[in-house]
């Protein structure tokens, strides 16, 4: 993709589209319109020795730092981590950043050196955890994929989005506005591997797998700054994670979430260490923890609940037992209880930080075991028929919700 800077325009060309350049008008320092490509113009301008051309993979959006300029940004490199259903995935490795103004100056001092404005931004998106795919979709599960085969051939990929997973809606808004599809391309937050190399050890056949974990942008946020749940239902840190298992002409996947407790608390800092608070009262907390649940049936028809929190420590018992509370409330709520289990398996009394290989005795717990076998996975084959469904996720969580089992 080649972009032209000029004093007053931005010429975005990518010859693959199959669509006319993409032009945006700069005014005051900000976006102004998009402008209807006319050749006879614009190709000029394009080749003006005045211009300054860079080359990038995809746009991400507009970023408005604030009353006074805005940046279109690029994703300058990018690393293919593999294909699925040989559809290409990036990692995001660096960021351009094209200011709207005719001649930017950096005016951000920090610690007596000179940044540029867009700093915390470029350092957050090129940290490394941001994918995306032109051709795949990747804020949707295959399960997800195969049920909205149609509306996914015949609509753009931002309007078939898992919106929790759109990390770059907003910066993507003005391009929405227009219904510039062919330049709108999601990214998401979280990790993708794939793997290739392996073999069937009886046959020798091909094996490929994958790992999908999908961040939610709805309340995300760093350790001990965003915990629990807010008004909307969301919890903080919530991760969606899909194993893919592709063998001779089948593919296989199961997807499993994690996700903060979700009920109003907080950490504060204390002689003693980080001291858990509830900072909401049972009562005012139940419609939040509702609008939770709700969604996660909405979603994904059945949830089985994995607290890991420990037993014997006051500042997770705490959690544990309203969470608990909470549950119990919710479950007479409802007409058909089957669909929402909740277990607690205290994970530091079975593994603590020093015996994670018995992190495996999880699948001991009878409740869980059944409800693995009873949820199922999903399964298709090269002809993408599909043969079997998952009717259910487990929703795990720990303290932090970094290493929960089967997150």
């Amino acid at each position: 993709m080649k972009v032209t800077a000029t004093e007053n325009l931005f010429v975005v060309r990518n010859d693959r589209l199959g669509v006319d350049p993409l032009v945006l008008d700069k005014k005051n320092g900000h976006f102004g319109s998009f402008v209807p490509y006319d050749e006879k113009v614009h190709l000029g301008l394009e080749t003006s020795s005045n211009s300054t051309i860079v080359y990038a993979h995809i746009i991400v959006g507009i970023l408005t730092i604030d009353a006074t300029e805005s940046f279109l940004v690029l994703v300058g490199d990018a690393q293919r981590v593999g294909k699925i259903d040989k559809k290409s995935i990036y990692r995001i490795n660096s960021l351009i950043f094209l200011s709207f103004k005719p001649y930017s100056v950096w005016t951000s001092n920090i610690n007596g050196k000179e940044y540029p404005p867009y700093f915390a931004v470029e350092k957050f998106l090129a940290s490394d955890v941001f994918y995306y795919s032109s051709a795949y979709a990747l804020t949707l599960s295959l399960q997800k994929q195969a049920a909205m085969a149609d509306l996914i051939k015949n609509k753009p990929g931002w309007k078939v989005a898992d919106k929790r997973f759109f990390w770059n809606y907003y910066l993507q808004r003005h391009f929405i506005k227009q219904r510039l599809s062919a330049w709108i391309i999601l990214i998401i937050r979280g990790f993708v591997g794939i793997e290739t190399s392996h073999k069937l050890p009886e046959t020798g056949d091909p094996m490929g797998l994958a790992v999908i974990s999908r961040i939610s942008c709805r309340r995300a946020g760093t350790r001990y700054n965003s915990r629990g749940i807010n008004d909307d239902g969301n919890v903080a840190n919530f991760v969606e994670s899909e194993q893919i298992l592709m063998i001779r002409k089948h593919t296989f996947s199961f997807v499993a979430t994690r996700g903060s407790v979700p009920v109003f608390w907080q950490q504060r800092f204390a002689q003693t260490g980080f001291r858990v608070e509830l900072t909401r009262s049972r009562e005012a907390t139940e419609p939040a923890f509702k609008a939770h649940l709700d969604d996660m049936l909405n979603t994904y028809k059945r949830v089985h609940i994995v607290n890991l929190l420990a037993a014997k420590q006051r500042k997770e018992w705490l959690l544990c037992e309203e969470y608990h509370e909470h549950f119990v409330t919710y479950l007479k709520s409802i007409s058909n209880s089957y669909s929402v289990v909740y277990t607690h398996w205290d994970f530091n009394q079975e593994c603590g930080l020093s015996k994670l290989e018995h992190s495996t005795r999880v699948l001991e717990n009878e409740q869980i075991k059944n409800n693995l076998d009873d949820l199922r996975f999903f399964w298709r084959d090269s002809d993408n028929n599909v043969l079997q469904t998952q009717n259910g996720v487990f929703r795990v969580n720990c303290l932090d919700c970094f290493y929960a089992c089967l997150g």
